[in-house]
């Protein structure tokens, strides 16, 4: 009895993996080339944590064994570009309105940014008068990625739709 009470007390006492986990994730991004038949279709997510670590994914086709992952890493001075951009864009304090008459056809950029408890949603079909904000934010989001990585998951997504 004495032996399970100490390994209990052990088992409590010890740091729980589940407990820590990744960091959060801070900023999430996304392209694509429109609707297009599955030979032509391309789109690249991204997933930045507040650590500065990202997943990058690159498709082609519409299926998800058409999609290719690589790890990165974002620098800090990236990342605090990004939230410079993001709090000087206002959309925090005044949402971007989603377009009423949104165009038809055509590719996309989205994301969204999760910093202090605040969320901002980068629509991809933001109104007019706030399309230029969501793109300064979007721009910020695509320059702090690294090249290298970003060319090489899209390289890897084309080698795979090629069957190499």
């Amino acid at each position: 009895m004495q032996r399970a009470l100490c390994l209990i007390f052990a088992l409590l006492a010890a740091p729980s993996a589940r407990a820590e986990g990744p960091p959060p994730v801070v900023v999430e991004y996304g392209y694509d080339n429109g609707s297009l038949p599955p030979p032509y279709r391309e789109e690249f997510r991204a997933e930045i944590r507040a650590d500065g670590t990202a997943v990058l994914t690159a498709c082609r086709g519409y299926d998800p064994e058409g999609c290719v992952q690589r790890e990165a890493r974002v620098r800090r001075s990236k990342l605090r570009a990004i939230r410079r951009v993001a709090e000087r864009s206002g959309l925090a304090q005044r949402p971007a309105a989603l377009n009423p008459e949104p165009p038809i056809g055509g590719g996309l950029r989205w994301g969204k940014l999760v910093w202090s408890k605040q969320e901002v949603t980068l629509p991809a079909l933001p109104a007019k008068a706030d399309a230029a904000r969501v793109k300064a934010v979007l721009d910020a989001i695509h320059a702090a990625l690294p090249k290298a990585a970003l060319a090489e998951v899209n390289a890897a997504a084309d080698r795979l739709a090629e069957g190499e």
